[in-house]
């Protein structure tokens, strides 16, 4: 455990022990990541534990330096069960089942993101199981995980913080990310939670963290960059998404996605129950995973004027059918925006602008990167040629 000995109170220990909770044990944190970088096999329920501990230890430090803010032990409590819930919304394989497999089945239902499903399953196991919570703090958890524009209060700004990004959900998974990768770069969390401070009621942190949180931004990033859009990764997120749908019919994958009650059967043991049904084509795909004959890269760019010339030549040759083109944005968690432009630092209990600030900063915030990735290899000597016709 990154963090040592925690400490949970009873009531979060009794949604710990509900299966729908336990499912997380069976979603790994990084998806599909493992399967390039060995190390990334940790799991969803390790990193909401980890939430839970950080915003904790945030809110109770807040309550101990500014009594003026009326902070109650309940409350206390409130802020650590979302941060212990946030993610059970999430089904197999993470972020992938989202953006690439629902994307085109419920395009236009909120289901199909995973914040409003955790806000949907955690009402269902307060209600199952008696958790001994009523209506009102029910809807203040679930305005935790997933604020809105009226949500202005510090309180909405610790596990999931939507004014900047800096919340205690990014600060648990990025350094639980590097350290199971077994990456030299990382962050400190503890000054930041620990140098914490209320003012205007926006959560703000001292102007000489402001590196730090620069840093933190960067890392996010590259983290991004070099790990999670790694193209081996992409390759197989493609495979697996070819997997289930093949077979997603044949397992009910949609209305469990759409009865909550259901939901939590989605984990990433789907693959063996599809290798059980002995689905041929899917098991095809998954032996192909197995021995490493991925869908291969065969052009990346920045320039996304390339594609369609790209596009033109490969449907020329009827071979269109055969490529996945992948655009993949990577920024620093506020698409072309500055994120620390957003951030609220203070000196002196007053918060001062961060555009007087001074640092080296990169000149834009955001990237495009677009892969042609081919899925038969017998074709892929043949698709490069007419690529670079």
């Amino acid at each position: 455990c990154i963090y040592k000995y925690m400490e949970f109170d009873d009531i979060l220990i009794r949604i710990i022990d509900t299966p729908e909770f336990q499912k997380l044990r069976d979603i790994k944190q990084l998806g599909l990541c493992y399967l390039v970088f060995p190390g990334a096999s940790h799991n969803r329920f390790e990193h909401s534990l980890g939430v839970s501990h950080l915003s904790g230890l945030m809110i109770k430090t807040l309550q101990n330096k500014q009594p003026e803010l009326n902070i109650t032990d309940r409350i206390i409590i409130l802020v650590q069960i979302a941060g212990l819930v946030h993610d059970i919304g999430h089904a197999c394989f993470s972020h992938f089942f989202d953006h690439l497999f629902l994307e085109d089945k419920i395009k236009d239902n909120p289901l199909k993101e995973h914040e409003y499903r955790s806000c949907l399953l955690f009402e269902h196991i307060v209600n199952k199981y008696n958790i001994g919570l009523v209506e009102n703090e029910i809807n203040i958890v679930k305005r935790m995980i997933d604020p809105g524009p009226e949500d202005i209060s510090f309180i909405y700004q610790i596990v999931a913080n939507k004014l900047n990004g800096i919340d205690c959900d990014k600060l648990d998974y990025i350094v639980r990310d590097t350290y199971n990768i077994g990456l030299s770069y990382s962050i400190d969390t503890s000054r930041l939670i620990m140098k914490s401070k209320v003012i205007e009621n926006k959560i703000c942190f001292p102007s000489k963290c402001y590196y730090e949180i620069a840093d933190l931004f960067y890392t996010r990033y590259k983290l991004h960059k070099q790990i999670y859009t790694h193209p081996c990764v992409r390759a197989i997120e493609y495979m697996i998404l070819d997997i289930l749908n093949l077979s997603h019919k044949q397992l009910d994958i949609i209305p469990k996605v759409l009865d909550i009650t259901k939901f939590w059967y989605l984990t990433d043991n789907i693959l063996d129950l599809i290798r059980f049904l002995s689905i041929n084509d899917a098991n095809h795909i998954l032996d192909r995973i197995k021995t490493r004959q991925l869908y291969k890269l065969v052009f990346e760019s920045n320039n996304i004027l390339d594609i369609e010339d790209i596009k033109n030549k490969i449907k020329n040759h009827n071979l269109d059918h055969n490529i996945i083109i992948d655009t993949i944005k990577l920024n620093y968690s506020m698409s072309d925006k500055n994120p620390l432009d957003y951030i609220f630092l203070y000196n002196d209990n007053k918060i001062v602008d961060t555009k007087s600030l001074s640092g080296l900063l990169p000149d834009q915030f955001e990237e495009t990167i677009i892969r042609i990735y081919v899925k038969s290899l017998d074709n892929f000597n043949k698709i490069n040629k007419i690529i670079n016709l």
